[in-house]
């Protein structure tokens, strides 16, 4: 029970809440006065006109919610039947239609709906005021002095379409001119109006011509001529041509451009002019019945003239070739056909987008795809780069091993063959010499020469011993430096072969670390025996130098050479190999340079500041 308690307290007093505002607001419109404001439109309901002025009219009036309008509009056809009864036969309908019921307001669309209002306004809208949409200012005639009126007046101003079709066509002659006007005040402004061109272009008036005459002579129209279509209408026996459909006629038979100064004609196949805004005008008349409507005199809203706006069909500009650039400022562009882009623009926009993500993606998979292909070929030549250095250290692991075992056969058969026999030899003659100085000796003299000779011997050997501890290791370098060391290395070279050897040194070797040193001493030894061994030189120079912070060693020979591009191609030598690596790891570099039958140079160039990876025992 409570709970039902505090849904319903709730809920009245919202009721309660909402229910006067409600009633206010139902009291509020009630208390509006409904005003009955009554058009009165010239010719058929179906005019060209009066759709549009009609429903610029009902927009304004109906959507203002501070007034109650009951808005009617009513067509006096005097185009189509006789003036008079056409009039009598509105005025009729009207009192008929409107028995007891009073109009406040009464706005008249142009001059013989004036008249007609006026004619009968004391019978059927006594005191209500005018607005009034025409050509002329009213307010000056005795008939409507005394009128509470005001209004919108459009004016004839003809002479601006001709000025506007001058400019757009400078090279004009002649102006076929259609002005059939029924009201002799509009023929008379008319034609004063284009007085002023009389004396610049030729005028060929062609108003009165029957139709069929009219339009043969349209079609003769010379070149650099114009048609100028303000008005014509004619009654043939049992048919009216209107205005309208005599333009189309005349658009359709002329080779020359058509230009006219009533918005309606516009989309009949002339290309435009100077002309009213129909449903500006309209809006502008309504608007003036709406002060009315909220209480402002009518005789304090002055009468306006708006100013006329240049508009043109867009198909007949297409079709005399006129370039929109070439227009007035704020032209009005009709009857323009939709491109492609206007008509899929929302569809254009997304192929378009998807398009682009498309074509986004497709890029993205082509740039992956060809970082991908140069990854795998980069791993591809990184793996023939392995496997090419792979082999290349096998092979140099193999050719190191094969000279490590010719050298310890070259060691073992010197041992043998040379020391060994050397030492066998010393033996027997020392077992020689014993049994020669035991007990029945008796040639002293012979025993001197064996000794002399065992002592040639020992010497012989020993300095075989040495040659054989130097090239295992110069101790010559530790002792005496690596000047001495290359000096006595030269000199040892020289007394193999014919070809003298010719060392020089400058400057300071003071501070050469012992890593460096053994290597150049290593590059020397190398080096020397290469020449030896290949060159066939009648003479070498060995110069050892310092410049600055580097210190360089050079053998050039005069022998029979080599060619380095060829060498080049052929896998290196294990001398060749082993100077290079010798040389990389104290941080210097080589290079060599030979020439066939002009001798080879080889020259390194080493920083005294080398690498701690450098041992002692490079």
């Amino acid at each position: 029970m409570s709970r039902r308690v505090r849904v319903l307290v709730p809920l009245t007093w919202a009721l309660a809440i909402v229910a006067p505002l409600c009633v206010a607001a139902t009291a509020s419109a009630q208390a509006l006065p409904h005003r009955t404001v009554l058009t009165v439109h010239w010719s058929s309901e179906d005019f060209t006109v009066n759709p549009i002025r009609d429903q610029a009219i009902r927009k304004v009036l109906l959507s203002r919610a501070d007034l109650a309008v009951d808005y009617y509009a009513e067509y006096l056809e005097s185009d189509r039947f006789p003036e008079e009864e056409a009039s009598l036969a509105l005025r009729n309908y009207i009192a008929q239609k409107f028995r007891g019921r009073h109009i406040d307001l009464v706005l008249a669309m142009q001059d013989a709906a004036l008249q007609f209002v006026l004619k009968y306004r004391a019978e059927l809208f006594p005191d209500a005021p005018i607005i009034y949409l025409g050509f002329w200012r009213p307010d000056a005639s005795p008939s409507s002095a005394s009128v509470p009126m005001t209004g919108v007046v459009m004016g004839p101003r003809y002479e601006q379409t001709l000025e506007l079709a001058l400019k757009l066509h400078p090279l004009t002659e002649r102006v076929l001119l259609v002005a059939h006007m029924v009201v002799p005040e509009f023929d008379r402004t008319t034609r004063a109006s284009l007085a002023p061109y009389a004396g610049k272009i030729t005028f060929e008036d062609i108003s009165e011509k029957p139709l069929p005459e009219l339009l043969a002579a349209v079609k003769a129209a010379p070149p650099r001529s114009l048609v100028y279509y303000i008005r014509y209408s004619q009654e043939d026996p049992g048919q009216v041509h209107y205005p309208a459909e005599v333009l189309a006629m005349v658009a359709e038979a002329s080779p020359v451009p058509v230009y006219v100064s009533n918005e309606s004609y516009i989309g009949d196949g002339a290309v435009g002019g100077m002309v009213d805004d129909t449903g500006g005008l309209a809006s502008r008349a309504a608007e003036m019945a709406v002060q009315v409507l909220s209480g402002t005199r009518v005789q304090d809203i002055p009468f306006v003239q708006p100013p006329r706006v240049p508009a043109f069909d867009w198909r007949q500009l297409r079709r005399w070739n006129i370039s929109e650039s070439g227009l007035p400022a704020g032209s009005s562009i009709m009857f323009r056909q939709p491109g492609v882009w206007d008509l899929y623009k929302p569809q254009i926009i997304a192929a378009a987008t998807l398009l682009t993500l498309q074509a986004g993606l497709i890029g993205a998979l082509l740039l992956q795809r060809a970082r991908g292909r140069r990854v795998e070929n980069a791993l591809v030549n990184s793996e023939a780069v392995l496997q090419a250095s792979n082999r290349e250290i096998q092979d140099l692991a193999g050719r190191l091993i094969a000279s490590q075992e010719v050298e310890r056969t070259r060691i073992a058969r010197e041992l043998h063959d040379d020391l060994s026999q050397q030492i066998a030899g010393l033996s027997i003659a020392l077992s020689s010499v014993k049994r020669r100085i035991g007990p029945g000796a008796k040639d002293i003299g012979d025993l001197v020469g064996d000794v002399s000779s065992l002592q040639q011997r020992t010497l012989t050997l020993a300095e075989h011993i040495r040659n054989l501890s130097h090239d295992l290791h110069p101790s010559a370098l530790q002792h005496a430096g690596l000047v001495a060391a290359l000096t006595a290395h030269c000199a040892q070279i020289e007394g193999q072969q014919p070809a003298p050897i010719r060392f020089a040194a400058a400057g300071d070797f003071e501070s050469v670390t012992p890593p460096i040193a053994l290597c150049l001493y290593r590059v020397a030894q190398e080096g020397l025996r290469n020449v030896v061994t290949h060159a066939r030189a009648s003479r070498v120079d060995v110069r050892l130098a310092r410049t600055g912070d580097h210190v360089e060693l050079t053998i050039a020979d005069d022998g029979q050479g080599f060619d380095a591009g060829e060498r080049r191609k052929r896998r290196k030598g294990l001398g060749l190999v082993s100077i290079n690596e010798r040389v990389r790891l104290v941080g210097g570099m080589v290079n060599i340079s030979a020439e066939p039958g002009k001798g080879t140079r080889l020259q390194v160039e080493i920083p005294l500041a080398a690498p701690a990876l450098a041992a002692p025992g490079i």
